[in-house]
């Protein structure tokens, strides 16, 4: 037998040992570990129920539904005024009408 091949079977050997050495203990330990453990189930029910109810939106006010008969002229700056601001002109005029009735 070459020297090179006994020296790696000596390295192979060691290293079976040692990792032999590391984990003779570790049956009992895991054994007392899960003894001690506290299921988890119900605590991640709990989190996952406490999770999904403050993801939920809260209720939307009711909506209704106006048609208002604008001039040319308004409906033109109304427009642009969506157009400026990138918003819609729907937006717009619930703003407007927020900021003229009050909150």
């Amino acid at each position: 037998m070459s020297q090179s091949s006994e020296l790696s079977r000596k390295k192979a050997g060691d290293v079976e040992e040692s990792i032999a050495a590391a984990t003779a203990g570790s049956d009992h330990q895991v054994e007392a570990e899960r003894s001690q453990s506290v299921p988890v189930k119900e605590e991640s029910v709990s989190l996952e129920d406490d999770l999904i109810a403050q993801l939920q939106l809260p209720k939307k006010e009711a909506t209704f539904r106006y048609t208002v008969d604008l001039s040319e002229s308004l409906h033109r700056k109304l427009t642009m005024a969506a157009v400026k601001t990138g918003r819609s002109k729907a937006d717009i005029v619930r703003y407007l009408l927020q900021q003229a009735l009050g909150d």
